[in-house]
């Protein structure tokens, strides 16, 4: 998984960091054994790669690290991952209206925009 550096050393190198996103690991909301869980992805502010990324939260967070170091691998731009199909399950994923990733990805590209 990428890293994401101290928020200074970010500003200094011109990436534009961070959009993060909490919401929950599974829905509806009323479901047991729910999480909060946090996605936060750093992208460069020149071009939009994606170039890492952090996820924490509870037993679910396995599903996107992995997706997020693929992202880093295969050079993925933050509007190509916005235009991308995913799917959600009940008992497995955030709700298909507030996808943690898709979420950080949606304030990534707010930011690009300033």
């Amino acid at each position: 998984m990428g890293y994401i550096p101290n928020p200074e050393l970010v500003k200094e190198e011109k990436f534009n960091v961070v959009g993060s996103f909490t919401g929950m690991d599974k829905h509806p909301g009323s479901l047991e054994g729910m999480h909060e869980q946090t996605v936060k992805l750093l992208v460069a502010a020149d071009c939009g790669m994606i170039i890492g990324g952090e996820v924490y939260g509870g037993y679910s967070v396995g599903e996107l690290t992995n997706a997020i170091g693929f992202l880093i691998q295969t050079h993925t731009n933050i509007k190509t991952l916005l235009s991308a199909q995913i799917g959600t399950h009940t008992l497995l994923t955030g709700s298909p209206a507030a996808y943690p990733l898709i979420k950080a990805a949606e304030n990534v590209v707010k930011k690009l925009k300033r």
